[in-house]
């Protein structure tokens, strides 16, 4: 895959674009002696509401479970939980996922 700049990780996660956040996160994982957890907290707030993308960013939490991405957690709970266009069982289980993962980044848990 393409190597992207910092800016364009962070304009790619900002994006609004499912595709594009993705990408961005998948480049992470493939970087996996970078953090890149400051462009996610930056960005954060405007990441789409995405299971994939969600799976992805524990993922990276796993590699890296750094206390930190539980700013992650909170800024994109509050994104989540205005998310209504899936229904509620979706909203809910999106929201216990990101639970999931601010418990996993806080234990420093790596499995």
């Amino acid at each position: 895959p393409e190597r992207l700049t910092r800016q364009e990780l962070l304009e790619h996660l900002i994006s609004g674009s499912n595709y594009r956040a993705a990408r961005a996160v998948g480049n992470f994982l493939m970087r996996p002696d970078e953090d890149f957890t400051d462009l996610l907290l930056d960005a954060a707030p405007h990441m789409p509401v995405c299971h994939n993308l969600l799976h992805m960013v524990r993922a990276l939490g796993a590699r890296r479970p750094s206390p930190a991405l539980a700013g992650w957690c909170e800024a994109h709970a509050g994104r989540a939980a205005a998310f209504v266009a899936n229904g509620e069982a979706y909203r809910q289980e999106y929201l216990e996922k990101i639970n999931e993962l601010r418990q996993l980044v806080l234990a420093g848990k790596t499995d």
